[in-house]
C-alpha cells in the first residue's frame, strides 16, 4: 500500500512539476546541466594527489581575491584625476663627490620619468611610487649586495626629506601649481601642470658598505689571477725556448681582414715576432722588455732586436716597420738616445674610481657656464702723479678719462656668486682676466691673461647665499669715479710721503740712523683702471651704439702667499688694529706714522686711512678730510669721515718713526 502511495506521488509531481518547498529556502528555476558534464561511468576516478594539486592552485588564486576587488572597484568607482603633473626620479648616493649645486652623486645613470600622476599626491604617496620606481634598478646595479631598500630616503629638489614632511596627508605638489589667471583684476587660481624632480638617495653608510663590498670583490679576483699560472707572456725570451722557424704561408699576410678577424691578426703578428726573437736570442740574452735606456745608448728598436745580425752599413736602409698604423715608418736614428722613463706607479684605487666617476659623469654647470661673458672694453689706468702736478693743474685734480693714454681690449669675467673674492663695506670683488691688444708696456693688461680683481659698488643683498644688488648703470658710475679717484689721490699721497721720508733720511748727515729706519716696509697701492664696455649695437632710444653699457673698477690681485690679507688701521680709529705682537705690527705702526707726514704736508687738510692688504700691495683705501674741504658735500665716498682729520692732533699717538729726530714732525697732545 505504501509502496503504491509513493507511485502516484511521484507521478503527481512529475506531472504537475510540484515542487518541494523547504522551509527557509527560495525555490529557484530549473537548471538543465548538459550531457557533457556528466563524467562517464567508464572513466576512472581522479588520483587524491591530484585533487590536492588542484586545491593548492584554487588557494593561490584566491588569496589574490581581495587585491583584485580593491583594484577594480577603484577605477570603477574613481575617475582618472584631472590635475597631473610630471615626475623625473633620479637615484643618488651620499658620501662621493658633489658637482655643481647638487647635494650628492649621481647613483650612475638611473633616471626615469612619469607621466599623469595625480597632483592631489601627498608625501607618502609620492614616496612609494619613486621607490617603486628606482629602487629595482639600484639592486640591479650590484645583485650580490644585500641593499637595504627601507634605508634609502627620498627627497625633492629642495633636499628635503618626504619621509619627514609635517603635513603627511596634505597634497605635497599641488600648490606649486596654482598661478593667478591671466585675466585682469581676477583673484582666481588656476591651475598649471609642471615638472618635479624626485631622488632616491642611499644613505653614506650603506654606499661605503657597497664600496668595501665592492672593493674585497677585486681584490679577491686579483689574488686569483694572480694565484693561476703564467702560461702566455707575450714576448718574453724563454732559455728553455724550442727555435721555430718563422713559418712562410702566404695566407698569413694575403688574408682579407674581413676572412681574418684583428684580434687573430694581432695575435698571430704577436706570436710571429716571439718566435723570430727567440729564434734569434741565446739563453744567456736579457729579457727584451725589462732592458734599461742605457743598454739601448746608440741603437734603434731595430738594431736592438736584431743583435746577432752581421754589421752593415746604415746608408740607404729600409727596416720594416711593425707599427699597425703605418707600413713606411723608419726606425729612429742611430745617434738618437732613449730617454729615461718613469716608472710608472699604481695609483689609489679609490682616486682613480672616483675621479673616473667625476669625469665619466661630465656634469657641467649650465648656469655658470651661462653666467661667463667676454666683453670688448676700453681701459683706463690710473696713474700715479706727484702731488705738485695734481696741484699745480687744474685738469689734473681729479681722475679723468684720458683717451690717448687708453687701451682696447676684452675682459674676461663672471660676476656669479661662484666668483666671488670678498665683499667690503661697499663693494663687491670677483675673478677676471684683462687682455689688451697691445698689451700694456707696465702695470695691468702687461700680460698676455692678466688676472685681475672686478669690483662692482651695491646695495643690500644677502651674505648668507651671496646675492647682492648692483646699482643701474646711472648710479653706478659715480660710484665707480669716487672709488676710481680715492685710489688716484692716495697714490700721489702716499709718494709724496715716501719722497718726504727719502730726503729726511738723506739729510739726517749728523743724526744716527737706526736698523728700523733704514729698513722701513716699501709699499705702493696696486696698480687699477677703469674698464667701459660700450655697446655695438642699437637696443632701443636709451642704448644707441658706442654708448656705455657697464663699467667696472679693476685691480691687481694681491697674492697673499704665506702671509694674511690684513687691514692695518681702520678708518675711524689712529692707531695700530694690531696687537705689538703680530707679526705686522711694524708695518702697521709705519702707516700710522705715514698718517703723520700727509696731514703736515697737506696742512692740517687730509690723510690717507682703512690701509689694508699684505706687507707690499695696499687696496681699497680712504682719503679723509677736514669739514673746511667738503663744505657739507660728500667727496671721497661714503667712507669720508671728516670728524677724523677734525680730531687727528688730539687723538694721534705718536711712535717711534714720529719721533726719530731726522723727520722733524711735530708731536701731538695725543702723544702726551
Amino acid at each position: 500500500m505504501l509502496t503504491t502511495l509513493e507511485g502516484l506521488v511521484a507521478s503527481i509531481i512529475q506531472k504537475q512539476g510540484f515542487e518541494s518547498r523547504v522551509p527557509g529556502h527560495r525555490s529557484g528555476p530549473d537548471i538543465h546541466v548538459p550531457s557533457a558534464w556528466q563524467v562517464p561511468r567508464d572513466v576512472a576516478r581522479i588520483h587524491p594527489g591530484e585533487c590536492n594539486v588542484s586545491s593548492q592552485v584554487q588557494q593561490q588564486q584566491h588569496a589574490l581575491y581581495h587585491a583584485q576587488q580593491e583594484r577594480w572597484m577603484n577605477q570603477a568607482y574613481r575617475s582618472p584625476p584631472s590635475e597631473t603633473i610630471t615626475l623625473e626620479i633620479s637615484a643618488l648616493h651620499e658620501g662621493g663627490p658633489r658637482k655643481g649645486h647638487m647635494h650628492a652623486t649621481p647613483f650612475r645613470s638611473i633616471c626615469e620619468g612619469m607621466k599623469d600622476i595625480d597632483a592631489r599626491a601627498t608625501a607618502p604617496k609620492l614616496a612609494s611610487i619613486a621607490l617603486a620606481k628606482v629602487t629595482g634598478k639600484i639592486m640591479a646595479f650590484c645583485p650580490e649586495f644585500l641593499w637595504r631598500p627601507k634605508e634609502f630616503v627620498v627627497r625633492d629638489s629642495s633636499w628635503v626629506d618626504l619621509a619627514s614632511f609635517p603635513e603627511p596627508m596634505q597634497p605635497y605638489f599641488y600648490n606649486e601649481c596654482l598661478h593667478a589667471a591671466s585675466r585682469k583684476n581676477s583673484k582666481t587660481m588656476v591651475f598649471k601642470p609642471k615638472q618635479f624632480s624626485l631622488f632616491v638617495v642611499v644613505p653614506e653608510a650603506q654606499w661605503r658598505e657597497y664600496e668595501n663590498y665592492a672593493n674585497k670583490l677585486a681584490e679577491d679576483a686579483m689574488s686569483t689571477m694572480d694565484a693561476e699560472p703564467n702560461t702566455g707572456s707575450l714576448c718574453r725570451p724563454n732559455k728553455h725556448s724550442v727555435p721555430a722557424p718563422i713559418p712562410a704561408s702566404s695566407s698569413s699576410f694575403n688574408t682579407s681582414l674581413a676572412a681574418r678577424p684583428l684580434s687573430h691578426s694581432l695575435t698571430h703578428a704577436s706570436d710571429e715576432v716571439c718566435r723570430s726573437v727567440n729564434y734569434r736570442t741565446s739563453s744567456s740574452m736579457k729579457d727584451l722588455f725589462l732592458a734599461t735606456a742605457s743598454d739601448f745608448s746608440g741603437h734603434s728598436v731595430t738594431d736592438a732586436i736584431n743583435v746577432d745580425a752581421p754589421a752593415t752599413s746604415l746608408k740607404r736602409k729600409r727596416s720594416r716597420s711593425v707599427s699597425m698604423s703605418s707600413t713606411t715608418t723608419h726606425s729612429p736614428p742611430g745617434k738618437r738616445t732613449f730617454a729615461t722613463a718613469a716608472s710608472p706607479t699604481t695609483p689609489s684605487r679609490h682616486l682613480v674610481k672616483e675621479a673616473l666617476q667625476v669625469g665619466g659623469s661630465a656634469n657641467v654647470d649650465i648656469g655658470l657656464v651661462m653666467k661667463t661673458k667676454l666683453d670688448s672694453i676700453i681701459f683706463y689706468p690710473i696713474p700715479t702723479l706727484r702731488l705738485e702736478e695734481i696741484l699745480n693743474d687744474t685738469d689734473k685734480h681729479a681722475f679723468s678719462l684720458n683717451h690717448a693714454k687708453s687701451f682696447s681690449g676684452q675682459l674676461h669675467f663672471d660676476t656669479s656668486s661662484h666668483s666671488l673674492l670678498g665683499v667690503g663695506g661697499f663693494k663687491t670683488a670677483h675673478h677676471a682676466y684683462l687682455l689688451l691688444n697691445p698689451m700694456a708696456p707696465s702695470g695691468l693688461g702687461s700680460l698676455p691673461r692678466h688676472p685681475v680683481v672686478l669690483k662692482r659698488p651695491y646695495h643690500g643683498g644677502n651674505s648668507a647665499n651671496k646675492q647682492y644688488k648692483h646699482y643701474v648703470l646711472a648710479q653706478e658710475l659715480p660710484l665707480l669715479f669716487w672709488e676710481v679717484n680715492v685710489l688716484y689721490w692716495a697714490k700721489s699721497l702716499l709718494q709724496m710721503t715716501y719722497e718726504y721720508i727719502n730726503l729726511a733720511i738723506r739729510d739726517a748727515a749728523d743724526i744716527s740712523i737706526p736698523v728700523w729706519i733704514a729698513n722701513i716696509p716699501h709699499l705702493h697701492f696696486v696698480e687699477a683702471g677703469l674698464a667701459l664696455i660700450y655697446s655695438t649695437t642699437s637696443k632701443g632710444p636709451s642704448t644707441s651704439t658706442g654708448s656705455v653699457v657697464a663699467a667696472y673698477l679693476l685691480e691687481e690681485k694681491i697674492e697673499c702667499g704665506d702671509s694674511k690679507f690684513t687691514k692695518f688701521i681702520h678708518n675711524v680709529q689712529y692707531s695700530s688694529l694690531l696687537e705689538p705682537d703680530h707679526d705686522a705690527f711694524h708695518i702697521a705702526e709705519f702707516l700710522v706714522f705715514t698718517q703723520h707726514i700727509q696731514y703736515m704736508k697737506t696742512d692740517s687738510l687730509a690723510y690717507i686711512s682703512d690701509y689694508q692688504g699684505n706687507t707690499t700691495l695696499l687696496t681699497d683705501p680712504q682719503i679723509l678730510t677736514h669739514l673746511s674741504v667738503g663744505g657739507g658735500m660728500d667727496i671721497f665716498s661714503k667712507g669720508n669721515v671728516e670728524i677724523g682729520v677734525e680730531l687727528f692732533e688730539q687723538e694721534h699717538v705718536c711712535n717711534r718713526y714720529c719721533t726719530w729726530p731726522g723727520f722733524v714732525l711735530k708731536p701731538f697732545k695725543g702723544s702726551e
